[in-house]
Formats: C-alpha cells, structure tokens, sequence
C-alpha cells in the first residue's frame, strides 16, 4: 500500500484502486476522497478505518464497529426486505451455517471414532496367559494421540497469543500515522520501508534462525514486535521508520520460525514414539488447529481492540511522546508479546534438547556466533530450491496463490461497494469473509481426518488450488460484465469472495503440512523465509501497476491457474 501511495505522489497519478467512487456511503466520506482509509495489517488483512471528516480530528474503529454489529444481529433476526441486502444477509447467514455445520461433523465424526477405537480395543486388549488388560494406547482416525496433545498444548497457546499481537496492530497503524500529522508520502516511505525490511532483512533473519534455533527465532519476534509497538507512542519519522523495520523483520519470523518449530517438535516426538506404529500424531490436524486459531484470533482482536483505544483519550506527551487512543491497541499488543515470550521461554523446548539427536535431519549446531553462518544457511537454501523440482514448485505455488491472496486483500472493498446494488455494511462483509474462513480451516479438519488417500493434504492442496481460480473469477467478470447496480452483479462478487476466502482458510493449513513433509528440516526456515521473496515481488507489481479491480483480479485469476497446474506436480516423499 505504501508503495502504491509512493508511485501516485511520485507521478501525480493514483492508482484505481485508490481512485474514489460516487457510490461510496455518506459515512465513509472522510479526508482521503471520500474513501474509507485503509491499513494492511502485518498478518496480511486489509481492515477499513473510518476517519473523521472534522478538520484536525483523527478518529479510527475496527472495522466492526458497533453499527456493524447492529447489522449482524439484524441479519439473524429479521432478514431484510431489499433485494440488495439480502445478498449480503445471504452473504453472512451461509457461512456461518456451514461453519457451524463443519463444527458439528467434526466432533460427530471424532466421537464416532472414539467409539470404535474402546470397542476394538475391549476385544483385542486382553493377554492369553492372564486375561489382563494389555497396555497399549489405542487410537482412531481422528482422534488426538497423547504426543499431538501434548505439543498442541504447548504450541497454540503461544501462537494464539503471539498472532494477536499481530491482528491488533493492523487496523490502526494507518491511522496513528494520519493522527501524528504525517504527510501522505511520508506515510508512504514509512511502508515501503516495513515492506522493503521483511522483504530482505526478514530472508536474512529467517536463514539465522536455522542456525540460532526456532525458539529463539520465535523470541525474536516477540522482542522485535514489542519494539516496534513502543515506538507508535513517538510521532518523530526516524523512531516510526526504526518501528517499520522491526515490524517487517517479525513479520518473516511470524510466517517461518513458528511453524519450523512446530514441525521440528513433532519429528522429535515422532522419533521417540517410532513413526511406524499406528499412534504416530498426525501433523497435517496440528496445522488445521494452528489457522483455525488463527482466524478465531483475528475475529476477536477488533472487539478487543475498540475495547483498548477507548479507555483513554488519545493525550500528547513531552518530546513527542504520546498515549491513549489508537497508541491504547499497540499496548495491548505489548502486553500479550510479553506473555507470548514467557510462555515461549520457559515451556518450549529447545531445538537441540532431549531427543533431538534421534530425530531425522537435525538442526545445525553451529555456533551462532559465526558471522557467515546466516549467509552460508540462505546460499543453501537457495541452492536446495533450485536443484529440488518439488521445492521449486512449492515456491512458484505458494508465490502465485499468496500474491493472489495479497491483492484480493486490497480490493476487495472497492471492488464490492462501486456499483453495489444497495451499499453494504463493511464490518458486516468483513464477519462474513472471516466465516468463510473458518469454514475453511473446518472443513480441512474433517477431511483430513477421514483417513483416506483424497483426505491427504497433498490432495486436499490440489484441490482447493484447482477451484480457487473460478471463485475469483466469478467477480472478475461480474465488475467488467454485469450492470453497474444490478443485484447479479452485487452476488457475483460477495459469493465469489465469500468462495476464495474459504480456499484461503483450507489453503493454508494444506500447504503448511505439505511443507512440513517435503522441506529439509536443516533449512526449513531458511526456506520458509526464501519463498516470500518472489511473492512480494509479485504483490508489490500487481499493485504498482495501477491496473481496475477487475483488471487486478483477472491476472490473480491467471496466477491461481498456473498454481493450480503446477500442484500436479507435488507428491510425497
């Protein structure tokens, strides 16, 4: 977004996706031609703010706000009259249905199981000689085995604290800057500058994890997040700018150390319990849990933070430091790090502790006070990818589905409320994407636990892959094809959303476990890191090119057709 803003102030020209349309609400007519402003949260969500169109009054909500969540409850108890709004009705009231469905099949299905794994073990569980039971732990399809458990209560409840932290700080980061008086291409400076830190120093910093070890890389984030948080209480530009580049730092760390981790952990346990007997955990249902937490996360951040920013008024301090307001969300961002580092810090095991040397490809020890050894880990890395096809067809999947993802997330707004048949509630649109979401990350939960060959995450990665490019283009065509104002045209682009969005939330615990199984765990985060290169590369192009909403979603369309045709390519090992 930064870089966007650049190039306008640049060239004098503005991209479309920023261009102002008539049809926006009265309410979102703000400082920004009369444009809800918007921020791109670290974790990679576009939130709408709403600015106070008051001269020298700087004001910003979540995006459900508390008119928002009048809208929802009037969806569910009186569903509207109006053509228009009952697309967006629809638009909630079918993914929360089919969530809740997903829910209630999951635990039937692992109740069912349950049964079967006591009655096989009561028939076959008693000795020849004695007819005593015999000591052996049974479990079924689905279930969670003792080693999973105890691993997923180690790791989501540091994950579940530590991505809060990232959620809360999104929707306002924008407007703090706004509210410091910073000019418009300072703003923009300041996120080419995060954007520019995670796309280089974060590469870097992810190579060093892998020779550091993945929980001090997950320390790491915490300490260089909290940091960054500290300095939105200052409006001096080079203590923001020194925010920006930790900020970016953590975000590669966020999407590479955690994970590493929790893979490398699971290996050990695997190791240790002898990955050929039948209780041997299953690491694809530990990634459903991770994102499915992930998206219940985001959705109770924006609660949270309205919560934060309004128990103070926003107050200016000496030599520019200032509290309250918006600053109140970064604070209790600090607040949940802090507790995320404990946690990690004193509960996590290290990569080189207790069964690590019997687990298969263990982590380097070398010291990490090796100054090439960073360099040395990226050179490997790079070079693995490069003589690796399915490594390299990783990369080129995950570069075309999350770029897609990228630039879904910054026009999706404009692309549905231009010619809306009746202007829609965007914090009611927001609950419903997050739905569908979850309903994604729901619906990998109970396929993956079915225990067949389709239910493999491979299989399941190539599938949501194959259908996401006609989920986008469905609204492509609608924005280029379809009446401006026209109830089709409205449908078309909330549903199609609404459809991606739920191959987002089954995508990226699919592609989680696939990486698991075919990374090399000595460079897995190095790796990790390296994939994100070409994909921000790719986002900032789309972007930067000034390209409609339905210009910008036909090349995500033609990117999520060459991901879809190259997933045939990745198998097992």
């Amino acid at each position: 977004a930064g870089a966007a803003l650049a190039m306008s102030e640049a060239s004098g020209s503005t991209p479309a996706w920023l261009l102002p349309s008539p049809k926006w609400p009265s309410h979102t007519r703000g400082s920004w031609h009369g444009l809800p402003l918007v921020s791109l949260a670290s974790s990679a969500r576009l939130c709408p703010l709403q600015v106070s169109s008051r001269p020298g009054v700087h004001t910003a909500s979540r995006i459900v706000t508390k008119a928002d969540g009048g809208a929802l409850v009037g969806m569910l108890l009186k569903f509207p009259k109006d053509p228009g709004s009952q697309v967006y009705a629809a638009g909630f009231l079918g993914p929360l249905m089919l969530a809740l469905a997903l829910a209630l099949a999951q635990a039937w299905s692992s109740s069912r199981s349950s049964r079967s794994s006591t009655n096989s073990w009561s028939s076959s569980a008693v000795d020849a000689s004695g007819g005593s039971a015999v000591s052996t732990e049974a479990r079924a399809d689905g279930a969670v085995t003792s080693a999973t458990d105890e691993l997923a209560w180690l790791f989501l409840p540091a994950w579940c604290l530590c991505v809060a932290g990232d959620w809360l700080q999104g929707p306002y980061v924008y407007a703090l800057y706004d509210a410091y008086g910073i000019q418009r291409a300072d703003i923009a400076k300041l996120f080419v500058l995060g954007f520019s830190s995670s796309m280089v120093f974060g590469t870097y910093v992810g190579a060093w994890v892998d020779s550091i070890g993945r929980k001090r890389g997950c320390l790491l984030y915490c300490a260089l997040y909290i940091f960054s948080c500290l300095t939105k209480h200052f409006s001096l530009f080079w203590v923001l700018a020194l925010g920006r580049v930790s900020a970016g730092i953590a975000t590669s760390l966020l999407f590479s150390a955690f994970e590493a981790w929790l893979v490398r952990q699971y290996k050990i346990k695997e190791s240790v319990s002898n990955s050929s007997d039948a209780s041997s955990p299953d690491l694809g249902r530990l990634f459903g849990l991770m994102w499915l937490v992930n998206s219940l996360v985001a959705i109770g951040a924006g609660p949270a933070g309205e919560a934060a920013i309004g128990l103070l008024p926003f107050t200016d301090g000496p030599n520019g430091f200032h509290y309250g307001g918006m600053t109140a969300a970064f604070d209790l961002a600090i607040v949940l790090l802090i507790i995320g580092f404990s946690f990690i810090a004193f509960f996590w095991e290290r990569d080189g502790k207790g069964a690590n040397s019997k687990a298969p490809d263990a982590a380097s020890s070398t010291p990490a006070n090796n100054p090439g050894t960073a360099v040395a880990f990226l050179a490997r890395g790079v070079q693995e990818v490069r003589s690796d096809p399915m490594l390299l067809a990783l990369m080129v999947i995950v570069t075309c589905f999350e770029a897609s993802m990228y630039t879904f997330v910054f026009n999706w707004t404009p692309a549905l409320v231009e010619g809306a048949a009746a202007q829609p509630s965007l914090g009611a649109v927001f609950a419903s994407l997050m739905l569908a979401y979850t309903s994604g990350s729901l619906c990998f939960r109970f396929l993956s636990s079915q225990g067949r060959g389709w239910s493999a995450p491979s299989s399941l990665l190539r599938g949501v892959l194959l259908l996401s490019p006609f989920c986008l283009a469905l609204p492509a065509f609608a924005l280029s094809s379809l009446p401006s104002g026209s109830v089709e045209r409205t449908a078309c682009v909330l549903f199609g959303f609404l459809a991606f969005e739920f191959c987002c939330g089954l995508y990226a615990p699919a592609m989680s476990a696939v990486k698991g199984s075919l990374v090399p765990e000595k460079l897995r985060s190095t790796i990790y890191s390296t994939y994100r290169v070409p994909m921000n590369g790719a986002v900032l192009l789309v972007l930067l090119s000034g390209l409609s909403s339905a210009d910008t979603l036909s090349v995500a369309v033609g990117l999520l057709t060459v991901a879809a045709v190259v997933s045939f390519s990745i198998g097992s090992r």
